[in-house]
């Protein structure tokens, strides 16, 4: 079922659409006309209310933008056990927030014919699809049925794909597909063809991805409050760096575009969904400088002065010698910190300028991966922003409160049941009814241990492959609290 995700008082205020209960307003306008002031008054009086109609309609066509986001939960016939509802409901409020978008919606059961339209996918500012994917297309599933994008129209599997080969998308802004390998470098994929297809630009993930919900909810925010790209990505990476979505995340096109050139003015006054999102924390950081969050470093101007190309999550003492002006600096204003205890993320993101990201995640005895880290933004090799990322101020004291002892204690009795667990949740990972009775019938494809200080959990996330009697394969991301 379409839902309408973001308020139409502001639509209705600039006179852009027409409810049910304006029309019935409008007759009964009408009604009060007719009695009070004479058939012959009224009718010039409705001929205004018609010019009005009409040159509101015009300015509709003329000005309104839309937003469409998508997501399922899938049904346990898949063999998927995960949900994108939420995801997509977040991508819609955050679009709701920009002024110029006109009506933000959102859809969990979306049909072939609903992804066909033009309307949504091709003439929309803003699209975002969140679901399993491959390199070369996206895949929903409901009651409704299976469907999804690809480069080009067909089938994989049961699932009937809109093909983006013949969509003019030289309207959207931005188009998002949240998804395993959607920009795959190595292979033709959705992402680059949205772009080919002329969507200004096109984000996807060149590997696999958890699909965080905090880090695209904070990015989907940001480009809905004004932010670009490369802003968006930028605030989502301090609040929820070092994982796959923030690692791995990929943009085709211009960087710096956006969706809206300001903000809506949000009071309690006009929409119930604008109390809530003036309540709602992701809003409320979106909304203010990025260090009023996060703590900035105080550091000596620094420069970039490496030629490496993109690094993916590695170990930092790999690349000591190639930041080592970087390291210098942190050394001087942590006393703790150790090369050895940190991954780098190093992203170019414009050659031509050499501007980027370059983001340190902070691992616990190599053990446990956490949300502290150091996120270095800059431009024509100059750092423009140091911050302390992850841990929000009001937390930093848990940094040095944190008892690793004991976590690294909860990492090892959680290993010496591990297989236990995991045989026993499969049912619930994949929606299947019968328990494998062998290990062997899945296998651990990636998996590691994270700590948030901010809430104070530790979790086991994981990727797990499974292969039924029929040799079907399966996938799921799973986090398990330990």
């Amino acid at each position: 079922m379409l839902i309408l995700a973001i308020n139409n008082r502001l639509n209705i205020l600039r006179g852009v659409n027409h409810s049910v209960s304006e029309i019935k307003k409008n007759i009964a306008l009408k009604s009060y006309y007719k009695k009070s002031l004479g058939e012959k008054e009224m009718k010039k009086k409705t001929i205004i209310l018609i010019l009005c109609l009409i040159f509101s309609c015009n300015v509709k066509n003329v000005m309104a933008a839309t937003a469409y986001s998508v997501g399922c939960k899938y049904p346990a016939s898949t063999g998927f056990n995960e949900d994108t509802t939420q995801i997509a409901k977040d991508a819609a409020y955050g679009y709701g927030l920009a002024s110029e978008i006109t009506g933000s919606y959102y859809n969990t059961e979306p049909t072939f014919s609903y992804l066909n339209s033009t309307t949504r996918l091709g003439k929309s500012r803003a699209f975002f699809i969140a679901g399993h994917a491959s390199p070369q297309y996206i895949v929903l599933a409901s009651s409704a049925g299976k469907t999804g994008v690809g480069v080009s129209e067909g089938y994989a599997f049961n699932y009937h794909l809109v093909g983006l080969a013949n969509k003019d998308m030289s309207q959207t802004r931005v188009i998002t597909f949240a998804g395993c390998n959607t920009a795959n470098l190595d292979n033709a994929n959705i992402a680059k063809k949205a772009f080919e297809q002329g969507a200004k630009a096109s984000i996807g993930w060149i590997t696999t991805t958890d699909n965080n919900q905090g880090w695209l909810k904070t990015f989907n925010y940001s480009l809905g409050y004004g932010y670009s790209v490369n802003d968006s990505i930028t605030r989502a990476n301090a609040s929820n760096g070092g994982t796959n979505t923030s690692i791995y995340v990929y943009v085709y096109g211009d960087r710096q575009t956006k969706i809206t050139t300001y903000n809506k003015s949000l009071t309690p006054l006009h929409s119930t969904i604008d109390a809530k999102l003036l309540s709602d924390q992701t809003y409320q950081e979106i909304s203010k400088p990025l260090t009023d969050t996060y703590m900035a470093l105080d550091m000596p101007e620094l420069f970039i002065s490496s030629e490496t190309g993109d690094i993916f999550y590695e170990p930092l003492r790999n690349y000591s010698d190639s930041f080592k002006n970087v390291i210098n600096s942190l050394e001087s204003i942590d006393s703790d910190f150790d090369v050895n205890d940190y991954y780098i993320t190093y992203r170019i993101i414009d050659e031509s300028t050499m501007s980027g990201f370059l983001q340190l995640t902070y691992h616990i005895d190599e053990q446990i991966k956490t949300n502290k880290g150091y996120l270095f933004t800059f431009e024509n090799k100059k750092i423009v922003e140091k911050i302390l990322s992850g841990v929000k101020r009001k937390n930093l004291k848990k940094i040095d409160g944190l008892d690793t002892k004991q976590l690294l204690e909860k990492v090892y009795d959680f290993n010496q049941k591990k297989m236990f667990e995991l045989e026993k949740n499969i049912p619930s990972f994949f929606g299947k009814s019968a328990i494998p009775s062998k290990s062997s019938e899945f296998s651990v494809k990636n998996e590691y241990f994270f700590y948030d200080y901010n809430n104070e959990k530790l979790e086991y996330d994981v990727e797990i492959v499974s292969e039924d009697e029929d040799e079907a394969t399966s996938m799921t991301i799973k986090k398990i609290e330990v």
